[in-house]
């Protein structure tokens, strides 16, 4: 499941958002609304509350999107940040976060679909599992726990070293 967290200081855009979330009920997601950067910076530290994607309103009183987007990163590297705004010259800002999309107001179910799309399909990608057999054992390592393969030998019963999995393995 896709856990959303979305921050916009508008109720308006806020109520557009959810409203656009209720037409998309056939995905697997769900969503909390803060309306202030600072409420969700806290809870994000207090709570260790970590989101796979967050959306953003990019103008926000006292700490904008940006600002928020560079605290989440300290604390979360891989996050998925989606930006919303109207105003088009923060176009080239968000990127300097890392930023996974970019969404113009105002917020349409078609625009919101895309990006849970893209968003769901990037996860999956990156939670995929090398499963292997060895001595009659099946295993499963998360591909981004592997640093590298090493075989020994020319034929398929000589033996593999799995200590290269960051030590998960050895024996």
């Amino acid at each position: 499941m896709l856990n959303i967290a979305v921050c916009d200081d508008s109720r308006t855009d806020v109520e557009m958002l959810e409203s656009a979330f209720d037409k998309l009920a056939q995905y697997q997601f769900s969503y909390e609304v803060y309306f202030t950067a600072k409420e969700l910076l806290k809870h994000v530290i207090d709570y260790g509350e970590m989101y796979h994607l967050y959306i953003f309103d990019i103008e926000m009183p006292e700490m904008n999107g940006l600002q928020l987007a560079k605290e989440i990163r300290k604390i979360d590297a891989k996050a998925l940040f989606v930006f919303l705004t109207g105003y088009t010259q923060y176009v080239m800002d968000v990127f300097e976060v890392i930023t996974f999309d970019y969404i113009s107001k105002p917020i349409t179910v078609e625009k919101l679909e895309s990006v849970l799309l893209k968003a769901m399909q990037y996860l999956h990608m990156i939670k995929r599992d090398f499963v292997f057999q060895f001595r009659k054992n099946q295993f499963r390592i998360s591909c981004d726990d592997i640093v590298y393969f090493e075989k020994k030998g020319r034929r398929g019963s000589d033996t593999y070293d799995f200590r290269k999995f960051q030590g998960k393995y050895d024996n």
